[in-house]
């Protein structure tokens, strides 16, 4: 065999050719399909933890959703991976967050959710009645609510969900019918493994617009740049410190009372301490003439709206709200949506806070 010597030119061509080569068969495998963004991921988790506490609690069954796969996509090529037929519900939340989605599963697992949120045994159907997608907008609609209402408290915004859009669609055959779903652009698609008891085994698949990722991403704003009228002088700095050294709590069998807490220390002292708390649905006031006369069957309205929140009350100072849920050992629960931050709800529990 003969041997020849490579010149760097001829070397260097050959070895871009390769990385060339290798870089578009890396390109290939891809088939358009993308990484999905944490706040993408996150805001569908809310969605599934929606999903979960509110159709167990509709169905008195148990509800897990586990993530199995996430991917960016177009609905063009996502249809691919639907043969027969769907049930597919569309839903969105407006207000300071808009956004488009949709939910879909297999028509036996949606017919059987059906019936179970029409109070049945959760009977299995090959096709949907209009019953059953009347059941299951219903249930969608309050998936939608109690995950806007959970998203409404994490991201300190205010969103509202709209009404939801139920059919049915064979993805194959109705190709154009499906990629019309949501509006043109690429998907956020999340994959569950869905499980209803014993009755459902499943998947539930989540495809929220793209569209939404640019409002949940937003850069931090610079800090203000302080002024010479910001900036305390010397002897303000003095008093405040004098003011600190002497802050204490105090605390007896009866009651306990913290005055301006000052340190970590302080805290620490009382993080033992048991404390009463209450889940708040709502009051009224009524005549005693009229509690003498409650009967059995008697119903009482409240100063809430049934769609509003609980209030989370310890040591009768409301500091949070949530939504009532029911837990796996078919307890129920609040959910917490919004909360006072720690300074303001150990302030609140010290009665005045002065």
């Amino acid at each position: 065999m003969t041997s020849e010597t490579l010149d760097q030119d001829a070397l260097d061509a050959l070895l871009n050719a390769a990385m060339d080569e290798a870089g578009g068969a890396e390109t290939d495998s891809g088939s358009g399909s993308g990484s999905v963004s944490i706040e993408m991921s996150s805001f569908a988790d809310e969605i599934a933890g929606a999903f979960s506490t509110t159709v167990t609690s509709l169905t008195s069954k148990e509800v897990t959703l586990e993530k199995e796969n996430e991917e960016s996509s177009s609905l063009e090529q996502l249809s691919e991976q639907f043969t027969e037929n769907i049930v597919v519900g569309k839903a969105t939340f407006g207000g300071d967050i808009e956004a488009e989605f949709a939910f879909i599963t297999d028509i036996k697992a949606g017919s059987i959710l059906g019936d179970l949120v029409l109070m049945g045994e959760g009977e299995a159907k090959e096709e949907l009645s209009a019953d059953d997608l009347d059941s299951l907008k219903e249930m969608t609609n309050q998936v939608c609510g109690a995950a806007a209402q959970s998203l409404s408290g994490i991201l300190g915004k205010k969103i509202s969900s709209g009404q939801a859009e139920l059919s049915t669609i064979n993805a194959a055959e109705q190709k154009d019918q499906f990629i019309q779903l949501l509006s043109e652009g690429d998907v956020s698609a999340f994959t569950f493994a869905l499980k209803v008891a014993d009755l459902v085994t499943s998947k539930l698949h989540l495809f929220i617009h793209n569209s939404l990722e640019k409002q949940l991403v937003s850069e931090p704003e610079p800090p203000p740049v302080p002024t010479p009228e910001d900036e305390p002088d010397a002897s303000e700095q003095e008093v405040v410190t004098a003011e600190q050294e002497v802050e204490q709590f105090s605390m007896s069998q009866e009651e306990m009372t913290i005055e301006k807490p000052s340190s970590n220390r302080n805290i620490e002292l009382i993080k033992g301490i048991e404390v009463n708390v209450k889940i708040k649905l709502g009051e009224t006031v009524m005549p005693f003439k009229k509690i003498i006369q409650l009967i059995p069957g008697t119903i009482i309205e409240l100063n809430k709206n049934a769609d509003a929140n609980l209030e989370l009350v310890v040591n009768n100072q409301s500091i949070a709200e949530g939504v009532l849920v029911v837990v796996s050992s078919n307890n129920f629960a609040l959910r917490v949506t919004k909360i006072l931050d720690k300074a303001e709800r150990i302030k609140s529990l010290g009665g005045s806070g002065d």
